[in-house]
């Protein structure tokens, strides 16, 4: 079982009466069940959780969101349940059931000038059932199974004219096998067929991966892949967000069609022992095409009081680059590791609003580093260091004079956090910790101010720095 309760203080980082970190209380509790039966050949798991989550943004926050310049009011509730069904029939066949649904509500606000029609609800239920069962013959394991998903989701924003009332169902059906044809080669091939009330027709989505380790420490792979999205109205199509002074929504494309996916990877990865340690270098390179591609887009029109984005399909797109992750550690005691993201992300055309190929709000570089070590007797002592590199973003005229697309500025976040357990004779065990987020205070330096802002112009760390201290105690 667990409960958890959170409080988050708003708070304006440029001063000028507008928030950047929304008010946030959050309580949410939940518990698991276990039960193994047929002599520990099969297991029943039952999970519940219950969230409940207050938002308030914007200005005037001790006054009601309709007497705001700028209020963005959330108040949500999501109650999930799941059961799994697992038993292993005997060494060579296993099978696994699941059940899962959720149900969401939400009131919100989405509201400038103190308009007072701007309240809306959602209400969205999403249901899962799946089954899997694999086969282990030789050096075949084959599995095949089903999976149906279900989706209703009503969504009533008055003041924006906005009302959907839509349902989703799918179908899927799937088959893998994964073969080990010869000493150390591995092959994995698999296919999956889906059938979408939002598609016209079913979609196959075939998958090939090849392994080879000439040598234990070294696993040689290569991979090809195939998906899609539907032309669903997804969560963030929902979210409203504030543009010079005008509520901005986002429209889907009467006529929007799936968005396909072509993958491709190749790497290695090489887990040498060095010294009374082990190391680890691994380096892929990748590859996405993308067909029919989402892709969000202005289409206002200045009769009405919102300003208008339309989801289409825009033509295709590729993204791809090579990750290279390397680190060296002894057990759990001493573990320092790293990465680096080297990747473009590409439109077939220069997309209608910009003139940009270059993705939005996607950073050539990522970088990220860590270090754990555990002191007997002493102190664990934990840090990291992540890397944001610079990016394209749309920023919309309001705060400033006319639409630009910005290269945002490089973020570095450094976290740190030590804690020391002290036993209590026979007792529980206390453990005491320090910490320091963000400890270099890297925000966003451009911030929009005032009610023309463009509210979804925003990158960069969530939080500015912040120092925390935790007690915890452990039976």
């Amino acid at each position: 079982m667990f409960g958890q309760f959170d409080r988050v203080r708003p708070f304006d980082v440029d001063s000028d009466g507008f928030t950047e970190v929304s008010r946030r209380e959050l309580q949410a509790s939940g518990f698991r069940l276990n039960r193994y039966q047929l002599t520990g050949r099969a297991k029943l798991t039952f999970d519940l959780t219950h969230v409940r989550e207050d938002r308030r943004g914007g200005d005037s926050l001790h006054l009601p969101p309709d007497q705001a310049l700028v209020a963005e009011s959330i108040d949500s509730s999501r109650l999930a349940l799941s059961g799994t069904w697992f038993h292993s029939v005997s060494r060579r066949f296993d099978y696994r059931v699941t059940a899962s649904t959720a149900d969401t509500g939400r009131d919100s606000y989405y509201g400038t000038g103190r308009d007072p029609n701007a309240f809306g609800q959602s209400e969205s239920r999403v249901s899962v059932f799946d089954a899997q069962l694999n086969h282990y013959a030789g050096r075949h394991t084959v599995s095949w199974g089903a999976q149906g998903a279900g989706e209703s989701l009503e969504d009533s924003q008055p003041a924006y004219g906005r009302a959907l009332d839509v349902s989703y169902t799918n179908a899927g059906v799937f088959v893998q096998d994964d073969w080990s044809f010869a000493p150390r080669w591995q092959l994995l091939y698999g296919l999956r067929g889906d059938g979408h009330t939002a598609l016209r027709r079913p979609v196959l989505s075939p998958r090939v991966a090849l392994m080879h380790s000439p040598v234990p420490a070294l696993d040689i792979r290569v991979s090809l892949a195939r998906g899609f999205r539907a032309p669903q109205v997804f969560d963030e199509d929902l979210h409203l967000s504030s543009v010079g002074g005008r509520v901005r929504i986002i429209e889907a494309d009467p006529t929007l069609r799936e968005e396909r996916s072509f993958n491709t990877m190749a790497g290695f990865e090489w887990k040498p022992e060095i010294g009374r340690g082990q190391g680890l270098l691994e380096v892929n390179a990748f590859r996405t095409s993308l067909h029919d591609l989402f892709h969000v887009q202005d289409a206002d029109d200045p009769l009405t009081p919102m300003a208008e984005f339309r989801k289409v399909n825009f033509g295709r797109a590729d993204v791809y680059g090579m990750e290279i992750n390397t680190g060296w550690g002894i057990g759990d005691t001493f573990v320092v590791q790293g990465g680096v993201v080297e990747g473009r992300a590409f439109f077939g055309e220069a997309e209608p609003d910009f003139g940009s190929r270059e993705f939005f709000r996607t950073p050539r570089r990522y970088a990220n580093a860590t270090l754990t070590w555990q002191i007997p007797k002493a102190a664990d002592i934990f840090a990291a260091a992540r890397y944001t590199g610079r990016m394209k973003a749309p920023h919309y005229a309001g705060y400033v004079a006319e639409d630009r697309l910005e290269t945002t500025s490089p973020f570095l976040l450094v976290d740190l956090a030590i804690s020391r357990t002290i036993k209590v004779g026979e007792g529980p065990r206390l453990v005491i910790g320090l910490s320091a987020r963000n400890v270099t205070d890297a925000y966003q330096g451009d911030l929009d101010r005032g009610p023309l802002r463009d509210s979804a112009y925003v990158y960069g760390p969530r939080f500015p720095r912040s120092i925390g201290a935790t007690l915890r105690v452990e039976y």
